[in-house]
């Protein structure tokens, strides 16, 4: 019979201690690794005790235990986001207005949120109901979708397979994509009562309810059980209240450089007012700060990444901010250019 392997006992504790943290999540109790020691001091493999922690009934049970969400529920803490087991949730989201409608059309979606996974994003915004104004190819009409309410689930949680959130903005271009007091409450109410049991929704009533046709001809109530804003104003205006859990600010565009490297910081003053506006006084993220193209466009767009790094540091003023493209808005992949200035304006954002 050979002797016993000497000298070796603090390399074995190590290994049994390695195996016992990935086989059965804990240390070994005293008596588990006096047992594998004199194991391994007889000859016994780091291959053996492996396999025999990964066959024993404790074993089992820890690979089949329940996996916690990807996407637990997001909630408001004063002026941030937690999820449901408090820890911290930085709003670092990407525009995909056009996810939804692609998805009913039957498009993959998955590399747009592989995509937003892989730039640093945690979550993407989304239009419900829009109409962009070339309506054969691009609108979602509710009512021309049978099917609307019944995969709203399936979407969710193909989000949630890549750990992403979905900020679901109800209404957008309403005038013609939900027209009528009694067609926008039923849609409320029904849209409502399919996102209360999804975990990774944050809901936005409208979009820009001051421009574009946006706005609602009716009051809506503030839904029980779901995260949601009031929604957005235009571009520089003050979020619209009454305000719900959290608020919308889309900051101004301006074209001067410094202005504009100033305008995500504008948070600030949207959440905790200034003469003739007493602030949201909540969690308020950007949700539309200016774009990123290709080409910049002053005013309008801007190309550079170290400013989209600068724009996303500024959303920190606030409870984060969501990257916004050309295709972003078109629910396209992202061109090299719009890749760089997202995965910037992200890293900002998480600073």
């Amino acid at each position: 019979m050979a002797a016993p392997i000497s000298g070796r006992d603090d390399e074995f504790r190590g290994t049994i201690t390695a195996l016992y943290r990935e086989e059965l999540g804990r240390d070994p109790d005293p008596g588990g690794m006096e047992s594998f020691l004199n194991f391994a001091r007889q000859g016994g493999t780091g291959e053996q005790i492996r396999r025999a922690l990964h066959d024993s009934p404790e074993g089992v049970a820890f690979r089949n235990r329940p996996k916690p969400p990807r996407t637990p529920r997001i909630a408001v803490n004063g002026l941030s986001f937690i999820t449901e087991d408090g820890s911290p949730w930085p709003w670092a989201m990407v525009t995909g207005f056009r996810d939804y409608e692609r998805f009913l059309r039957g498009e993959d979606i998955g590399p747009l949120l592989q995509e937003t996974s892989d730039a640093g994003g945690n979550g993407r915004r989304v239009f419900g109901a829009f109409d962009f104004g070339s309506p054969q190819a691009q609108r979602l009409y509710p009512r021309e979708h049978p099917d609307y309410f019944a995969r709203l689930p399936e979407f969710f949680a193909l989000n949630a397979q890549f750990g992403l959130y979905v900020q679901f903005t109800a209404f957008a271009d309403t005038q013609r994509s939900v027209p009528g007091a009694q067609q926008q409450r039923d849609h409320w109410a029904a849209l409502c009562d399919t996102l209360r049991p999804i975990a990774n929704v944050v809901l936005e009533r409208v979009n820009e309810a001051d421009a574009h046709d946006n706005r609602l001809d009716t009051d809506l109530p503030k839904p029980d059980g779901i995260t949601a804003s009031f929604g957005s104003n235009g571009a520089g205006a003050n979020p619209p209240g009454p305000f719900w859990d959290y608020a919308d600010l889309h900051p101004e565009r301006p074209a001067d450089l410094p202005k504009l490297l100033q305008s995500t910081t504008t948070l600030a003053f949207a959440i905790h007012g200034f003469p003739g506006f007493g602030g949201t006084q909540r969690a308020t993220v950007a949700s539309e700060p200016i774009g990123f193209a290709d080409v910049a466009v002053p005013g309008r767009r801007v190309s550079d990444p170290s400013i989209a790094y600068l724009l996303g540091l500024g959303c920190r003023w606030g409870a984060g901010g969501t990257a916004h493209s050309d295709n972003g808005v078109q629910s396209v992949l992202l061109s090299p250019i719009q890749r760089a200035c997202v995965e910037q304006f992200l890293r900002g954002v998480r600073g």
